[in-house]
């Protein structure tokens, strides 16, 4: 699916109120209009009796292509995408939760409290910074039975949302 330059190409997880996606910076990386076309047409030429040097570019061609294709699991290229549920896009109070949530994210400058760096609140979907490590809740038995190093290793985590508290803002 698409929103704006947002493409999506993997579901990270689910709840309530929507769905976040894996998804691609198109302007970053253009799988579609620059990438695949680009393989294409290198496979095609290197199938082509030529030259030692022609046939020596298109090898190199489709390699650079190849490799931009890699590329777009890397999370420069990549963001988390938030899209609400049509039933909740349309209810008036998860609206405006999500409109708060939106307005949060992007007045903050944290070190601890990911960035947003797109959304389209009437369409109801938000972009912020992905992180491949996941959430906390996959990482649930990595502490087990060292509560200190759990509480150290959640000291950012509880710096960030503090800041949210602090200016009145607050997440379930």
């Amino acid at each position: 699916m698409r929103f704006g330059r947002w493409d999506t190409f993997e579901e990270l997880g689910r709840g309530g109120q929507g769905i976040v996606y894996l998804a691609l910076d198109t302007q970053k990386v253009d799988v579609e209009g620059k990438i695949l076309p680009t393989i294409r047409r290198t496979v095609q030429e290197l199938g082509q009796i030529r030259s030692f040097e022609d046939t020596q570019k298109s090898g190199l061609q489709f390699l650079q292509a190849i490799e931009k294709y890699l590329a777009r699991r890397n999370p420069e290229n990549c963001g988390a995408l938030k899209v609400l549920h049509d039933e909740v896009r349309n209810t008036p109070r998860a609206r405006a939760r999500f409109e708060r949530e939106v307005s949060a994210l992007s007045s903050r400058d944290h070190l601890h409290i990911v960035k947003l760096l797109e959304s389209d609140v009437p369409s109801g979907w938000f972009v912020t910074e992905y992180f491949p490590l996941g959430s906390l809740e996959k990482h649930t038995d990595l502490f087990r039975g060292r509560a200190l190093e759990a509480l150290l290793a959640l000291r950012p985590l509880v710096a960030g949302v503090a800041t949210l508290h602090a200016e009145g803002i607050s997440h379930r």
